[in-house]
């Protein structure tokens, strides 16, 4: 009891489960679109912790043994945003909607796909958009 409550996902599932809480917003002009992914959750979720420690500037190695701060950003998006295409893995003809995401951590970095798809797998609701 007292403790507080974090959403269902922490840091144990970094690297390891799809991270939701996110989403994708896309904008056009007369010669591009381009994505910006957002957070949606709150300052409880893990993507809102950091360590101070400098071996962890670029992500926590240990985040169960270091403590954790907390920020009001999202520590994610400025990774994912840098280049929001690129890091698109769902299917490849799936149409530019703003919509739930989720990231995935694959090693280098965290890629994005619409809630529903598997890394390239159509998901219901593009199918739905597409239809």
């Amino acid at each position: 009891m007292g403790e507080d409550k974090k959403d269902s996902t922490t840091t144990e599932n970094l690297g390891r489960a799809p991270l939701l809480g996110h989403s994708v917003e896309w904008f056009f002009d007369d010669y591009s679109c381009r994505p910006t992914v957002k957070c949606d959750s709150g300052r409880s979720a893990w993507c809102h912790e950091y360590c101070v420690r400098p071996e962890c500037e670029e992500g926590c190695v240990a985040p169960d043994q270091h403590e954790q701060k907390v920020s009001d950003e999202c520590g994610i998006l400025p990774w994912v945003n840098e280049d929001a295409i690129e890091a698109y893995d769902g299917p490849h003809d799936a149409k530019p909607i703003d919509g739930p995401i989720e990231l995935v951590w694959d090693g280098d970095g965290y890629l994005w796909h619409y809630v529903g798809q598997v890394s390239g797998a159509p998901s219901s609701v593009v199918e739905q958009v597409a239809l």
